[in-house]
């Protein structure tokens, strides 16, 4: 091959190279754009909280020891709360994927129809 052809060759494979860091370069930047919107939206959700001096914290879900009151509580009760939680949790998962599932009228499981709610996980 002549030399020329070589020019050629890498002069396109640079070409190809730019235009892939170009095209790159301008997702990152519009997926930036897109994170500052959220970001700013965010700030301006919190500015008035936080300006008020409230605490920021969420509410307590259950009423199982947590820290070092886990440590010193009794680990037997603290398993079986933990139990019942995640049964809860499970309970409340199954209820709202069935409602979910006869919401859309897709196709339900056999073991769905005779499915009740703990009363916890409402």
């Amino acid at each position: 091959m002549p030399w020329w052809s070589w020019v050629l060759i890498w002069t396109a494979l640079v070409l190809i190279l730019l235009a892939v860091l170009v095209l790159g370069g301008l997702y990152l930047w519009r997926k930036l754009k897109a994170l500052m919107a959220k970001v700013s939206e965010a700030e301006s959700a919190l500015t008035p909280a936080m300006s008020q001096g409230k605490p920021l914290h969420a509410e307590r879900s259950s009423e199982l020891p947590v820290g070092w009151d886990a440590l010193s509580a009794e680990p037997i009760v603290v398993r079986a709360g933990l139990r019942e939680e995640k049964e809860a949790r499970k309970d409340a998962r199954r209820t709202r994927r069935i409602a979910n599932l006869y919401a859309t009228g897709r196709p339900r499981r056999f073991s769905d129809l005779d499915f009740e709610p703990s009363p916890e996980a409402e």
